[in-house]
Formats: structure tokens, C-alpha cells, sequence
């Protein structure tokens, strides 16, 4: 059964309760949605939480729908795992925004051999930066090759594309190919 159909039917009989996300092929855990009567709560997948996580599932869901297998499991949810409310149209209509962005921001991903290092000069002029921007800036200074930088952030890799975009037209990166320099 596709996503979409078991979230619908989930959300018409007014469940409570999560739905695990499993690999099909080993049964492993990924994931999970939670649902209180009828309406989506909360979600978390690989490292994401929220909204991020629930969108991300349902991503990878549509474009490797054998890859997973949904479990219903009905249990008493806690509060603190509320991080939102969406009903079903809600949901559909913020998917689609999520998607739109997420296929847009594939043509500025960043070839695979770059190296990001962040300029002093804008770190020092203490220009303003989004907090996406931050979080990227920080994963910068942790590691300066592409590849890592967008399997270690803990936002969307379109978030991720849209702030090295946004960082590089304030003239906040620079940007090599291959090794980095040695001191």
C-alpha cells in the first residue's frame, strides 16, 4: 500500500498511534510517524525530527516505494512528541510545496569534488546569516568536503543547497577543487 493511502486511511478513522517506517528488505527501523486522533503530530527519520522528518519519509517513499514497508501500530501517544498538527489536506499541500522546492534546488548541488572553506573576511564583518546558514557555516568548519557536509546536516539537503547558494553570493565561502591546501 502506498503512503499516502495508509496516511489517509489513518487520518479518516481518526487513529492514535505511530507508524513505524521499516526497510522491506530487512525490516529494520528508519523511522516513524506519529498520529493522535486522526492527525499527524510528529514524525523522526535517520537524524531529521518534525515536519523535516515527515517530508523526507514521504521523499523517499515515493521515489523508492519497494524500499519500505509501513507498520500500524496503535499506542497511547506522549504529548512531548507533538511538534505539529496536520490533518490530511494540510499535509498534501505542504508536501507539494516541500517537493517543488526540494526538485528546484537539485541544479545548484555542488559537484562531489569541491572543498568549502568559509572566508575570514566574512566572518570578521559579522554579516547577518539565516539560521540554515549557520548550521551550514558550522558544518563547514567541521568539514570542508561536499559529500560529508550534506550526509552530516540535520536539515534538508535543499535547505543545505539554498544556504551555500545563499553564503555564496554574500561572499562568504571559498570554494576549491580537490585537496585542500596544506599550511
Amino acid at each position: 500500500m502506498a503512503f499516502f493511502d495508509i496516511i489517509e486511511e489513518q487520518i479518516f478513522i481518526a487513529f492514535t498511534g505511530r507508524v513505524n517506517v521499516l526497510s522491506r528488505e530487512t525490516h529494520r527501523y528508519l523511522g516513524v510517524i506519529y498520529l493522535d486522533s486522526g492527525a499527524i503530530v510528529g514524525a523522526n527519520f535517520n537524524e531529521l525530527l518534525g515536519k523535516r522528518a515527515l517530508y523526507q519519509i514521504i521523499y523517499d517513499a515515493n521515489n523508492n516505494e519497494d524500499d519500505f514497508t509501513f507498520v500500524v501500530e496503535p499506542e497511547v501517544i506522549d504529548s512531548g512528541l507533538f511538534s505539529f498538527s496536520l490533518g490530511f489536506k494540510e499535509l498534501q499541500i505542504e508536501w507539494l510545496e516541500f517537493k517543488r522546492q526540494y526538485d528546484n534546488s537539485k541544479k545548484f548541488i555542488p559537484p562531489k569534488d569541491l572543498r568549502l572553506l568559509v572566508k575570514d573576511s566574512f566572518i570578521e564583518s559579522g554579516d547577518p546569516v539565516t539560521l540554515n546558514e549557520f548550521k551550514v557555516l558550522t558544518l563547514i568548519t567541521q568539514t570542508s568536503d561536499v559529500v560529508e557536509l550534506y550526509s552530516k546536516a540535520s536539515i534538508h539537503e535543499y535547505e543545505v543547497t539554498a544556504a551555500l547558494v545563499s553564503l555564496r553570493k554574500k561572499g562568504a565561502l571559498t570554494v576549491l577543487k580537490g585537496e585542500l591546501p596544506t599550511e
